[in-house]
């Protein structure tokens, strides 16, 4: 009934709204019906390319800070809320996927001809201060895979992945290495600003917990960034985790419903509770 209703109206709809109301279908589970996504697909044909215009403009006019960058980047979500959708949804989406991977790589490309490490982290830039966390213990992560754009960075256990939506508080960690204090000292703020911004997860794009191992890719650049992003959100990156157990097991499929314990003493380690 709401997908009907909303069908009547839906050209009233400011793109962030048709976003949440798409992404909420999939979310919930739910069927949308009433053509919705078909008719969503035909108006972000005829109105994208205009916004996405307004949104460059936009960067180009003003001097680019940490809260221009928040603003162009709730458009930008927006993009990757409309990809998600669809991706889960099932939906069609090869003409509306082109012109939302168009857009995003084109705002993409002007984030990073206008953004200075001064504009992300300078005085006026409006950015608080973050540290670099606790030290270094004998492992470290290494670099596996170094591309332009992207990076791909094998995490040891014991490193926490300091990287939340909206950006990490100063001195907020679990007494761990932080992640990015390697990414921050390995890629130069003057090449690569971007890693270094805390309201931007500092480029990266998903975490693991600070126990586990295994890669980590982020975008060297705004285009890596969002380019991981997209993949991500249309489900062409995929995961696979390895668990290894102490003791033998029985061959075959096992389950293992057992709680979790954490240590306040040891807050990076984790066993199997009594």
């Amino acid at each position: 009934a709401i997908s009907c209703r909303a069908v009547g109206r839906i050209a009233e709809f400011a793109i962030h709204d048709l976003s949440n109301l798409l992404w909420s279908y999939p979310a919930l589970e739910l069927d949308a019906g009433c053509g919705l996504f078909g008719l969503a697909s035909r108006l972000l044909a005829e109105r994208l390319p205009a916004d996405t215009a307004a949104v460059i403009e936009k960067l180009a006019a003003r001097t680019v800070t940490t809260y221009v960058v928040a603003e162009v980047s709730e458009f930008t979500n927006s993009l990757l809320e409309f990809a998600w959708s669809f991706a889960f949804a099932g939906e069609d989406m090869v003409e509306v996927g082109d012109i939302l991977r168009r857009s995003l790589l084109a705002i993409a490309t002007v984030l990073d001809e206008r953004c200075s490490w001064q504009s992300l982290l300078g005085p006026s830039s409006g950015a608080v201060p973050y540290g670099l966390g606790p030290g270094w213990g004998s492992e470290v992560p290494s670099i596996v895979l170094d591309l332009p754009g992207i990076v791909a960075v094998l995490k040891p256990p014991h490193w926490e992945v300091d990287a939340r939506a909206g950006g990490s508080l100063p001195g907020e960690s679990s007494g761990a290495p932080l992640f990015s204090s390697f990414l921050r000292r390995r890629f130069p703020r003057e090449v690569h600003p971007l890693m270094h911004c805390n309201e931007q997860q500092f480029g990266i794009i998903h975490r693991l917990d600070a126990p586990s191992s295994g890669l980590i890719l982020a975008g060297k650049n705004f285009v890596g960034y969002y380019t991981l992003r997209w993949q991500q959100d249309t489900y062409e990156l995929g995961r696979e985790y390895l668990v290894l157990c102490h003791g033998r097991m029985c061959w075959g499929p096992r389950v293992i419903n057992a709680k979790i314990k954490t240590s306040k003493a040891f807050p990076v380690t984790s066993k199997v509770s009594d």
